[in-house]
């Protein structure tokens, strides 16, 4: 059955049950911090917090990179039902100004490194008046110096029984942002349920028990490590083990020295973990499953290679976890069959239903209140736009076949038109990153002289790689449609991307001029 809590009681409850079973570490560290250790410490930072004024309903922002404390106040607002604003640590400037305005939110949770960002809009700033570093830090010399200013130390309190509280799993736990590679962040409202309907999908997809063990290098302000990893873990009783950051020449190491069952692959990485030449060794490690979408090369040698299950899948942090392939059904087409809290249509520009196996928007709808976002903060006309028609609009092409299985395609609005047909940046991808001088690409397009758009790729060829746009155009020329050959051709050095791995549009752009 779902489970119907909060996850601050989820963590109680786990706590109680499991309470000396080892829950979380960093990768450096020597020692676990068990169910129960975290959730005495999380206690402690929900007295503390309480203590300073921060209460249900009260905003609070975390500006942070990963660790174990990202974690520990992350819940302790949960226990209060403060609302955790979860801020990406490599915005800066407007955008910056933007996020942190936007909730009225007075406390920020960060460290010493995001002084010198602050510092550069504080005047720009106009709510926050308390900060909570993780390390020492003297603001008399900034512009922030008439603010408070507290360790965590300071913060938590001696208390460590379960805080007393009235909170429901409909509340809204976090706001989320969007990466905003393409346009202005928007500001998910996730309630406790939609969060955690995403933890029991990873759940159920893997197969996760209390012996499992993850591995995550990926940011914890977005949903992907925070909901998809540790609120799976959470949910399953399991251990996880969190990085910095991501990092190819340590990451199978890492895994087989903390015996890592399943890890989730974003963005680029399998396309990364694959660059190295195949060798004998690549099987020898403890990994069992691995799930994320879209794989940019083939799930099925991707499996062969390291010896394990893959699981593609399909959702968005607005919606959650909306379909998966199954560990052992063979299924390397698709991302795989809808859940049973989804209903899912492909819908023309009307919203009406299209033929099966044809093309079109993926529309939304939950049968249950509150597994999905509530909306965007402060953005009504945005929360309309998406759920008009009485569905969510994901902004994905996709289709469905006649056994019920989703075929995702891609962005709608990074379909790119050219001389009145449709180019799916994805399907130019592949082909160009099958060239064996080519290490990794993103399609693109850009005006056209002649009107609509030219296809242009960006492409990092392999070390000691050699070729050239007229060569590669050749290559695709019998590879792909006439009208999704590319009309240019850059290469760089390296794909510039987000702390999730898409790739940074704006900066590709920059890259053009």
């Amino acid at each position: 059955m779902p489970l119907r809590m909060d996850m601050g009681s989820l963590l109680e409850k786990q706590a109680e049950e499991r309470g000396f079973a080892p829950f979380v570490k960093m990768v450096d560290d020597e020692v676990w911090h068990t169910y129960a250790e975290f959730n005495a410490m999380a206690n402690r930072l929900a007295h503390g917090l309480k203590e300073l004024g921060v209460g249900k309903g009260d905003y609070v922002c975390i500006v942070l990179t990963n660790s174990v404390e990202y974690l520990q106040f992350s819940y302790a607002l949960k226990k209060i039902g403060a609302i955790e604003v979860s801020v990406n640590v490599e915005f800066r400037g407007v955008g910056l100004t933007r996020l942190l305005n936007m909730t009225g939110a007075k406390v920020i949770v960060t460290e010493s490194f995001f002084c010198e960002p602050i510092a550069d809009i504080w005047s720009d700033l106009e709510h926050i008046d308390t900060f909570i570093f993780l390390d020492e830090v003297d603001l008399s010399k900034t512009p922030m110096n008439e603010c408070k200013s507290l360790t965590i130390t300071d913060v938590k309190s001696d208390c460590v029984d379960n805080p007393e509280r009235n909170i429901s799993d409909t509340d809204i736990a976090q706001v989320q942002f969007t990466s905003g590679t393409t346009g202005l962040s928007k500001g998910l409202l996730s309630p406790h349920r939609h969060a955690i309907r995403k933890g029991e999908g990873v759940v159920a997809a893997c197969q996760l028990t209390e012996a499992d063990c993850s591995y995550t290098p990926w940011p914890l302000f977005h949903s992907g490590a925070a909901h998809h990893e540790v609120l799976a873990v959470l949910i399953s009783g399991g251990r996880v083990v969190i990085r910095k950051r991501f990092s190819a020449s340590r990451f199978w190491d890492e895994v087989k020295a903390h015996r890592v069952t399943w890890f989730m692959i974003v963005g680029s990485v399998e396309a990364i973990l694959c660059a190295p030449e195949p060798t004998p060794e690549d099987t020898d490690n403890p990994v069992r499953v691995v799930f994320g979408c879209p794989y940019p090369i083939p799930r099925k040698d991707f499996e062969e290679r390291f010896g394990l299950k893959t699981i593609d899948c399909y959702g968005l942090e607005d919606a959650g976890f909306v379909s998966h392939t199954d560990i052992d059904d063979g299924d390397y087409l698709t991302q795989g069959r809808v859940r049973d809290m989804y209903e899912i249509r492909i819908g023309d520009e009307n919203d009406d239903p299209v033929p099966i196996g044809s093309k079109g928007e993926i529309l939304i709808r939950c049968h249950e209140p509150s597994a999905i976002l509530k909306g965007y903060f402060d953005q009504p006309e945005t929360t309309l736009e998406a759920f008009r028609n009485l569905w969510f609009h994901t902004g994905d092409l996709g289709h469905l076949d006649e056994e019920g299985r989703l075929y995702y395609h891609t962005r709608l609005k990074e379909v790119i038109r050219r001389r009145g047909e449709n180019v799916m940046p994805r399907e130019v991808e592949e082909v160009v990153q099958s060239h064996p001088e080519v290490e990794e690409c993103v399609a693109v397009g850009v005006p056209s002289p002649v009107g609509e758009y030219d296809v242009k790729v960006f492409v990092v060829l392999r070390q000691g790689g050699i070729l050239s746009s007229d060569e590669l155009k050749e290559f695709c020329q019998t590879r792909l449609a006439r009208f999704a050959v590319p009309e240019h051709v850059q290469f760089i050095s390296h794909i510039p991307r987000t702390p999730t791995h898409k790739p940074a549009l704006k900066e590709l752009d920059r890259l053009s001029v």
